[in-house]
C-alpha cells in the first residue's frame, strides 16, 4: 500500500483520464476502441507515478515537516528502494512507449528526465519549478493525441491544464511555506509574502476563466461544455479564491487543493462533453 500512495493515486487517475481526453478530443470516439490510447494512458501513469516518487525522494526533509504522513517521510519505504522503483517505473513506460507514435516516444524521454531535473533543482528556484511542472503535467493531453497521430485539436485543453495547474502550484507553495524555508527553497510566498502569491494566483485562475469562454464562443464546443465548465469548474475556481483569501492557513489550503482536483475532473468531463 505504501508503494501505491507513493505514486499519489488522486493525481495520476487525473493525468490518465486526461490522456484519454487528448486521444478523445483529436479522433472522437474512436479513441476508446484503440489499445494505443489505454497504453497511452497505462504510460502517462507510469511516468507520473514516476514522478511523484522523485519528488518525494528529493523532498524527504521538507516532507517531514508539511507531510510527515508520506511514505518516504514516515520510512514507510527506504530510500534506496524508492529509486529502484523509479527507475522501474519509467523503464516500464519507456518500454509502452516504444509501441506508441515516434512522438509519444520523444515526449517520454523528454519528460522523464525532466521530472527528474524538476524534482532535484527547479523545485526551488522561485517560479521557474511551477511552470516547468505545470507544463509537464498539462502534456498528458498531447500524449494521449499523438497516440492516434493527430494532435491539433488540443490545444485549448492543454492551455486550459497548464494554467490551472500553475495555479494550484501556487496554493501548494503557500500551502508548504513552514518546510521550504526551512530547507532553503525559495518559493514566491517565502521570496514576496501571501498577499503577492494570492494575487498571482487569482490571477492564474482568471485568466484560465477567461480560456473557458473561447471554445463556446467560437462554437468549437457547445452549451453543455459551457454549463458543466461554468458550474463546475470556474465556481469551484471562485470558491478556492475566496477561501483562500480569507483564510490563508495551511490547514484551510489543503482542503482547498483539494477541491482544485475537483476543479480539474469537471474540466475534463466539460472538454469530453463539448465534443460528444
Amino acid at each position: 500500500m505504501a508503494y501505491l500512495e507513493l505514486l499519489r493515486p488522486s493525481n495520476i487517475i487525473i493525468l490518465f483520464f486526461g490522456t484519454l481526453l487528448g486521444a478523445f478530443v483529436a479522433i472522437g470516439k474512436g479513441a476508446f476502441f484503440q489499445l494505443e490510447t489505454y497504453l497511452a494512458g497505462l504510460a502517462t501513469i507510469l511516468i507520473g507515478g514516476a514522478g511523484n516518487v522523485i519528488n518525494d525522494y528529493f523532498d524527504v526533509e521538507i516532507d517531514r515537516i508539511n507531510k510527515p504522513n508520506r511514505p518516504l517521510a514516515r520510512g514507510a519505504i527506504s530510500h534506496k528502494h524508492a529509486l529502484r522503483y523509479w527507475l522501474v517505473l519509467n523503464l516500464v513506460a519507456l518500454i509502452i512507449s516504444t509501441w506508441l507514435t515516434p512522438l509519444n516516444l520523444g515526449m517520454s524521454l523528454f519528460t522523464i528526465p525532466m521530472l527528474y531535473i524538476y524534482s532535484r533543482y527547479f523545485k526551488r528556484m522561485l517560479f521557474i519549478g511551477n511552470v516547468v511542472i505545470s507544463l509537464l503535467v498539462s502534456l498528458g493531453f498531447l500524449y494521449g493525441a499523438a497516440s492516434t497521430g493527430r494532435v491539433e485539436n488540443v490545444l485549448y485543453p492543454t492551455v486550459f491544464s497548464f494554467l490551472l495547474n500553475l495555479g494550484r502550484e501556487m496554493l501548494k507553495d503557500l500551502e508548504d511555506v513552514e518546510g521550504d524555508k526551512a530547507c532553503g527553497a525559495m518559493t514566491i510566498p517565502i521570496r514576496f509574502g501571501v498577499s503577492i502569491t494570492l494575487s498571482l494566483t487569482t490571477l492564474i485562475f482568471a485568466s484560465m476563466m477567461l480560456t473557458t469562454l473561447v471554445p463556446y464562443s467560437t462554437g468549437e464546443y457547445g452549451l453543455i461544455y459551457f454549463l458543466v465548465v461554468m458550474l463546475g469548474t470556474n465556481m469551484l475556481l471562485l470558491y478556492v479564491l475566496i477561501q483562500a483569501w480569507r483564510n490563508p492557513t495551511k490547514e484551510n489550503l489543503y482542503r482547498q487543493n483539494t477541491l482544485l482536483k475537483v476543479a480539474m475532473s469537471f474540466g475534463i468531463v466539460s472538454v469530453a462533453l463539448g465534443k460528444v
